[in-house]
């Protein structure tokens, strides 16, 4: 367990929250050398909605090496994005979301980004 912690390296923002304090937000991670973004990150960056893309882990992904979970948040590799074609988002556009039958806006990080680590 010591050489999967020692070989995390976590990526975060510096950002600013509503009441103005700064604030550490994890974005994604790297582990023994392979790109992970935060499900947050993924919904406000890719061109994509949560049911659809947990409907893809779900049929295509693999536990541990596609996708996994820690500290609360699902961790989702690029390399499974690209293999499976989400794209980026042109500017902030909106997604249309399967379940509600519409066009909604994805998920945004409600803070300033001000830095990043």
């Amino acid at each position: 367990m010591k050489d999967f912690i020692e070989k995390m390296e976590f990526h975060q923002v510096v950002t600013l929250n509503s009441d103005g304090k700064k604030e550490y937000i994890t974005t994604g991670v790297t582990l023994n050398k392979v790109e992970y973004i935060a499900l947050p990150t993924i919904l406000g960056m890719y061109d994509t909605s949560d049911p659809t893309l947990r409907k893809y882990l779900k049929k295509y992904g693999e536990n541990d090496s596609d996708y996994f979970l820690s500290d609360g948040k699902l961790f989702i590799s690029t390399s499974f994005l690209v293999k499976n074609h989400f794209y980026l988002k042109k500017e902030n556009t909106t997604t249309f979301h399967p379940y509600r039958k519409k066009r909604i806006k994805g998920c945004s990080i409600p803070y300033s980004v001000i830095g990043v680590l």
